[in-house]
Order: C-alpha cells, then sequence, then structure tokens
C-alpha cells in the first residue's frame, strides 16, 4: 500500500509540472534544483498537490526560494527550460519579504521565480494575502498552514491584502472596484 500511495504523489506532482515543464527528465531535474535551492510551490499548484486535481486553475507556476538562490533557480529556467525572462517588478505588497522577482513565458506559459529577503521561505509564504496562498509544495512534500479551511475551499484575507487598493491585482486576486 505505502508503494502505490507514493506512486500516486509522484504521478500527481508530475501531472501538475506538465503543463510547464513538458519532459519527465525535465520534472525530475526541476525537483533537484528546487530541493538543493530549499525552494517550494505555491500557488494554484500547491493547492491542487494538496487539494487534488484540479481544483484550482493552474495558470503558472509560482516558485519562492531563499536569499541567494535566485541565479540556479534562473538558469534552469531560462537555460534547460527554454523561458525567457519578463518582468522583473515586485508587487508592492511583497516588497517587505521578497528581494528579487521574475516572471518567465514561454509558449503562452508563465513561470514566476521571487527570492526571499531571508535565508528561508516562511515569511513570504506566512504574509500572502490569503490563507489559501499559505500553501506550499516542496519536492518531497505538501503543506497548508489552514489545512481546515484549505479542505473546505475557504479562504480569508490577511493583513497584506487589506493593504491592496481598489481594482489592484495579485496573483488570482483582485480587489473589486
Amino acid at each position: 500500500m505505502h508503494d502505490i500511495a507514493l506512486w500516486l504523489i509522484e504521478k500527481r506532482k508530475h501531472q501538475i509540472l506538465s503543463p510547464f515543464i513538458h519532459s519527465e527528465h525535465h520534472h525530475h531535474q526541476f525537483f533537484l534544483v528546487l530541493n538543493a535551492a530549499r525552494g517550494v510551490v505555491v500557488g494554484s499548484c500547491a493547492l491542487n498537490m494538496i487539494l487534488g486535481m484540479p481544483s484550482y486553475p493552474a495558470n503558472d507556476l509560482n516558485i519562492v526560494v531563499p536569499e541567494g538562490e535566485f541565479d540556479n533557480m534562473d538558469e534552469f529556467i531560462t537555460v534547460r527550460l527554454g523561458f525567457v525572462s519578463g518582468t522583473t517588478t515586485i508587487h508592492r505588497i511583497m516588497k517587505g519579504t521578497i528581494q528579487t522577482f521574475t516572471k518567465y513565458t514561454h509558449l503562452g506559459i508563465s513561470i514566476t521565480l521571487s527570492e526571499a529577503k531571508d535565508k528561508d521561505v516562511v515569511q513570504v509564504i506566512m504574509k500572502s494575502p490569503t490563507t489559501a496562498d499559505m500553501s506550499f509544495m516542496t519536492p518531497r512534500s505538501a503543506a497548508t498552514f489552514y489545512p481546515d479551511m484549505t479542505f473546505e475551499h475557504v479562504s480569508c484575507l490577511t493583513d497584506t491584502a487589506k493593504r491592496m487598493v481598489e481594482s489592484e491585482k495579485f496573483g488570482s486576486m483582485r480587489c473589486p472596484a
């Protein structure tokens, strides 16, 4: 039973990555680089790992790495996967926790890479605009800080989101006009 469970988890991870990383070989490389960087996947991909496929539309692959780990992940995304770097503007509500940001595109698909201002990514996750955004996936696990709410598909705004102004957008969240 243990082997079947592990197989199902691996299958789900690869299903989640497939829209962004087409090669099975690159899936394994991605997890090696992510693990070496002590990085995490956040956003809809992490929620889909926790809740099952496809609970939320995954429009982009969002990666957060600790301070000092940006360059290796950037190189993997651009050189190995062939993505082109685009905007580097950090959303103003995240400037307190993120020091470097890049959005990459390739064939209409997006990956975002954020580098934390700290040696770990916890503050970036904890300063997310909603409780649903406080979910993350590592190469070996997935977790959420609000499991009961997450499994009930309930999310609350945090103090970070309350700093957004009308019609401002962050990730999949938009403040009403």
